[in-house]
């Protein structure tokens, strides 16, 4: 009777350092894979695990990606554009790139898909074959990403794509439930809820998201060559079952606050994020729930942690305080709690600076506006043009302050005179635009002008000393 011997296996993961990227790359490594993972840097990622191969390199670099690919039977796209910036000018060169190393090396393609690819016409109840007429501008590139991996599967290059609700869970970046829903690094006080009353919306725990995959992975030699599959995950059928799930572990009641899209409509634009962020609203007014039939007629199941045990795990990586002792300490996981703390303060300082930057922004904003004028009084008429260009530039830290202001909960203390600046703004296009041919309340423009610098100075004052 002999052994079989199972031959080793390389996957190299594009994203490794992220949310699903990371819990994939672990548990690649847990089943026996060499785990290779591109960073642009040569330092940070193996300190993150040393488990993996770093490769120093660039997704937006074919030649990086090729030849970090070499040998490789799986490549894990789970990477996203520095910072999310240019995603729509950056986001489908770095899939070509994945899909030419994997056409070379002969690797599948394990891709994390979204819900964005879909639009209302398919609502509510959503399969893995429905159409896909995505509303929004990222939902159309996720079409694209697809179609892309659907046209190289037919050319031999193996694909696999797993379509997740919202991802919440430890090591989750980027997401609805820690940028909307809770704010980390400080107790939880309230739950913040995008949806409309009684409208259900689908989540995913990450780990259990790449546990799917993983499994998925498993049995390769039974996937067809473009295999995709839909991951039910946690169904909050009526927008109160995630919050109920935080006040089982807190123990405490948590009050429900709407989301500000307001806020997101003010800032939409000067900030593209907030305008992309926006243009998700569909997916909080109607309920969209992906089926699972298909997975768990392949897999037999999907694997499902509790919804209290991944709430709590969730709330401890964000490192919100106030849950019950006994529960903390059940929880307490060493090797994640010191980053967590780190994760939470990083998060927390990024905000202040930000503000900080803003704040301090504003006042020369407003000094190259009084010298404008004064050159358009005393000089140059024709600079009247750049004076109000300046003008509308300075809405852009404006609206920031009150952004950062009314979204952290570290700086609460700074919204109603955020409030007040950005009223007072306002008030400055009242001025000149509905008093024209009327001088008595044009000329009120310079005197708002003046309680404007007042003001920004104070709040530059308080940033500073912050």
């Amino acid at each position: 009777m002999t052994n079989e011997i199972v031959p080793a296996r390389t996957a190299l993961v594009l994203g490794a350092t992220g949310g699903i990227g990371g819990h994939v790359a672990r548990g690649l490594a847990a089943r026996g894979w060499t785990v290779r993972a591109l960073s642009r840097g040569t330092t940070g990622g193996r300190e993150l695990d040393p488990r993996f191969q770093w490769h120093v390199g660039d997704a937006l670099n074919a030649e990086d990606v090729r030849r970090a690919a070499e040998g490789a039977d799986l490549i894990v796209h789970g990477v996203n554009p520095p910072g999310y910036r240019d995603w729509e000018k950056l986001v489908l060169p770095m899939l070509e790139n994945t899909i030419s190393a994997a056409r070379a090396v002969g690797a599948r393609i394990l891709l994390p898909g979204t819900v964005y690819n879909y639009g209302p016409d398919v609502f509510p109840v959503v399969t893995e074959e429905s159409p896909q007429n995505a509303l929004t501008r990222k939902g159309k590139i996720r079409v694209e990403m697809e179609r892309r991996l659907q046209a190289a599967a037919m050319e031999g290059v193996p694909v696999l794509i797993v379509r997740a609700g919202d991802f919440f869970g430890p090591g989750a970046g980027n997401n609805w439930f820690s940028q909307g829903v809770i704010k980390p690094g400080k107790p939880v006080a309230s739950f913040g809820n995008p949806g409309s009353r009684g409208v259900g919306h689908q989540w995913a725990y990450l780990p259990d998201v790449a546990e799917t995959m993983l499994r998925l992975v498993d049995r390769s030699r039974d996937l067809p060559p473009f295999a995709v599959f839909h991951m039910e995950g946690v169904w909050d059928h009526d927008g109160q079952h995630m919050r109920q799930a935080i006040e089982r572990v807190l123990g405490r009641r948590i009050p429900a606050k709407p989301f500000p899209w307001w806020l997101l409509r003010l800032a939409a634009p000067f900030m593209p994020m907030f305008r992309e962020l926006g243009e998700m609203r569909y997916l909080w007014r109607t309920p969209l729930r992906m089926t699972n039939d298909k997975l768990v007629a392949f897999l037999g199941d999907e694997p499902r942690t509790s919804l209290d045990l991944a709430m709590l795990a969730t709330l401890k990586d964000l490192e919100m305080h106030g849950c019950r002792r006994q529960l903390c300490r059940a929880s307490q996981a060493p090797e994640h709690g010191e980053s967590g703390m780190r994760s939470a303060a990083a998060k927390t300082g990024l905000n202040g600076s930000a503000f900080r930057f803003f704040a301090l922004t504003l006042p020369v904003l407003i000094l190259v506006q009084v010298y404008l004028a004064g050159l358009a009084i005393f000089s140059d008429g024709s600079l009247w043009a750049v004076h109000g260009a300046v003008g509308g530039a300075m809405g852009v830290p404006v609206i920031a302050l009150l952004l950062v202001a009314w979204l952290s909960p570290q700086l609460r203390r700074h919204r109603l005179l955020t409030a007040l600046l950005f009223g007072l703004y306002l008030l400055q296009f009242v001025f000149i635009i509905a008093g024209e041919g009327w001088g008595v309340l044009q000329a009120l423009h310079p005197a708002n002008a003046v309680v404007i610098t007042v003001a920004a100075v104070l709040l530059a004052r308080a940033a500073w000393s912050e």
